[in-house]
């Protein structure tokens, strides 16, 4: 079982992934947020594609219960494989952006 400061550093270590994925070339930035007291963690993307803005959550992950919480994944990386590539088990990965009753026939936790 990953300990409240593995689960942090987890998260942490995949939001610092996306941060360096545009380069600094490029027209957008992602941005990870982090909240270690209320432990709610944001991935935003911001910038600009020619005249239109882009701004927007990519990610919204949770601590509780000693569990990790994918409330919101709009990446093309599913984030709770990402987190299970850091150690993070199965069973501390809750799929909060799912119902409960999908989340019970999935491979993750349900609350």
């Amino acid at each position: 079982m990953a300990t409240l400061e593995e689960l942090r550093q987890a998260i942490e270590k995949v939001f610092a992934v996306w941060h360096e994925l545009p380069g600094p070339e490029a027209a957008f930035a992602i941005i990870p947020v982090s909240d270690r007291q209320q432990d709610r963690y944001l991935l935003l993307e911001e910038g600009w594609e020619g005249n239109k803005r882009i701004h927007g959550l990519l990610a919204d992950l949770e601590i509780r219960d000693g569990k990790i919480w994918v409330q919101a994944d709009n990446t093309d990386r599913p984030l709770a494989e990402q987190l299970l590539r850091h150690g993070i088990p199965r069973d501390q990965i809750v799929l909060g952006f799912r119902s409960p009753e999908r989340r019970a026939a999935s491979e993750f936790a349900v609350a």
